[in-house]
């Protein structure tokens, strides 16, 4: 199962060469958003065929389930909102996920599927096409759908990672 970056889990805070956190989940509310969100694609992602269907079709070639079970997969925290970004990973494969304090604020399900769309990433969705953003629609998390295309909100890109 990924794995949450808590005080403790030895994993600590990291900042990318664009200021990008990485950081410790020290927000006890967001933090319960976020195992919210982890308990949503457990409960009801995992398993869903469609959305292993689309994930095993990403460059990575891994199925949505395989993803969620890896554990060398963490999950940051980014405790600001003006960052433009709801999610953001350190480059296409990499293996750290970032969720910003803007996710949080539209709740568990808005976080389920930036976790998506983020872990979509991982597996090798590209920051130049919509694949990351289309794993929604098969995954059942239509509602976090914005039809991202490796862009912040604000519309500029990030050279070092992946942004939606």
């Amino acid at each position: 199962m990924v794995k949450i970056n808590e005080p403790g889990s030895g994993h600590g805070n990291m900042t990318s060469p664009l200021g990008n956190r990485h950081w410790e989940y020290i927000d006890a509310k967001a933090l319960k958003i976020l195992k919210d969100a982890l308990f949503i694609l457990r409960n009801n992602v995992r398993g869903m065929k469609p959305c292993n269907e689309c994930f095993k079709k990403l460059p990575g070639g891994k199925t949505f389930d395989a993803i969620l079970d890896d554990d060398s997969i963490w999950i940051n925290y980014e405790p600001r909102s003006n960052r433009g970004w709801y999610g953001i990973t350190i480059s296409v494969g990499g293996k750290d996920v970032s969720i910003s304090q803007s996710a949080f604020k539209k709740g568990r399900w808005w976080v389920a599927g930036t976790l998506v769309h983020e872990l979509a990433h991982v597996n090798g969705a590209s920051a130049s096409t919509g694949d990351a953003d289309n794993t929604l629609l098969c995954c059942g998390l239509k509602n976090a759908y914005e039809g991202a295309i490796g862009m912040n909100q604000s519309g500029t890109s990030d050279e070092d990672s992946m942004t939606a």
